[in-house]
C-alpha cells in the first residue's frame, strides 16, 4: 500500500512538472485584452475529463473564451465552458484565445486552473499557473518616426531612462525588420470604457554600441507613466 500512494505520489509530481501551461496578451481597444493561451502535455500519460477555470484578482472583469483548438487546428471541447468531456492525450496542445474585458486600466494577476483525473486511479489532480496582465499588455502601441508627436503632449518629460534596445523592441512590438531610430516616438494608447489614455515614449539618445536606448516618458496621467516605468523596470530584469 504504502509503495502505491509513492507510486500515485510520483505520478502527480510527472503531471505538475510536464503539464505546460503558456500566455501572452496583446491589446483590442476598448479595455479588452485577447489573452493566447497554451496547454502541453508533454507527459506519456492522458488527463482524464479536463477542466479549466480562470480567476483574474480584479473587480468587473468579463471574460469571454473563444474557440479551442489542438495542434492540428482542428475543434475541441472548450475546457472552460463546455460540458462536453475532454480527454487531453500525451503531447497534444490546447490552444484558445480568451477576450478579457477590464473596467479600468490597471496591472492584476491571475491564475489557470486544471482539473484532471489520474487514469491509473481516478484521483482528482489539479495545477495551478499564475499569469499577469501588465499595463504595457493593454496600451495599443503606434511606433511614429515622421515629426515629433511629444507637440500634442506635456512638455517636460516626466522621466529619462536608459533600456537595452532588444527590451524595447520587444515590449513595444517593434517588428524585427525595423530599425530603431534617434527621435522615433512610441505612442502607446487605451481607451476604456471610463478615461482615453496616452503616454509618449521617446527615443531621445542611442548608445554607440547600439545595445542601450534612452527613453523619455511625456504624458498628461503622470501616476499611470509612473506605473508604467515601474513595470517596465521590473520587466527589464
Amino acid at each position: 500500500m504504502q509503495l502505491s500512494q509513492t507510486m500515485m505520489g510520483m505520478f502527480d509530481e510527472i503531471y505538475k512538472a510536464n503539464i505546460k501551461i503558456g500566455s501572452s496578451f496583446k491589446p483590442a481597444g476598448n479595455g479588452k485584452v485577447i489573452m493566447s493561451l497554451m496547454i502541453n502535455n508533454r507527459t506519456r500519460l492522458p488527463m482524464l475529463d479536463l477542466k479549466g477555470k480562470i480567476q483574474i484578482e480584479t473587480d468587473e472583469v468579463i471574460i469571454q473564451y473563444k474557440e479551442a483548438l489542438d495542434q492540428l487546428n482542428q475543434a475541441i471541447p472548450n475546457i472552460f465552458e463546455s460540458d462536453e468531456k475532454c480527454d487531453f492525450m500525451p503531447h497534444q496542445q490546447y490552444i484558445q484565445k480568451i477576450e478579457i474585458t477590464l473596467n479600468e486600466l490597471t496591472q492584476c494577476n491571475g491564475q489557470v486552473q486544471l482539473n484532471f483525473l489520474n487514469p491509473l486511479n481516478s484521483k482528482p489532480i489539479e495545477i495551478h499557473q499564475p499569469f499577469g496582465i501588465y499595463l504595457i499588455d493593454q496600451l495599443n502601441k503606434l511606433i511614429n518616426t515622421q515629426k515629433d508627436d511629444n507637440d500634442d503632449a506635456v512638455e517636460t518629460a516626466l522621466d529619462t531612462i536608459w533600456y537595452s534596445t532588444a527590451f524595447i523592441r520587444e515590449i513595444m512590438a517593434i517588428h524585427p525588420a525595423k530599425g530603431i531610430e534617434k527621435n522615433t516616438t512610441i505612442i502607446l494608447e487605451s481607451h476604456t470604457q471610463a478615461q482615453q489614455h496616452k503616454i509618449y515614449c521617446k527615443i531621445s539618445d542611442i548608445s554607440t554600441d547600439l545595445n542601450k536606448v534612452q527613453i523619455q516618458f511625456y504624458s498628461e496621467d503622470e501616476q499611470l507613466t509612473m506605473n508604467l516605468i515601474k513595470e517596465l523596470n521590473i520587466l527589464q530584469k
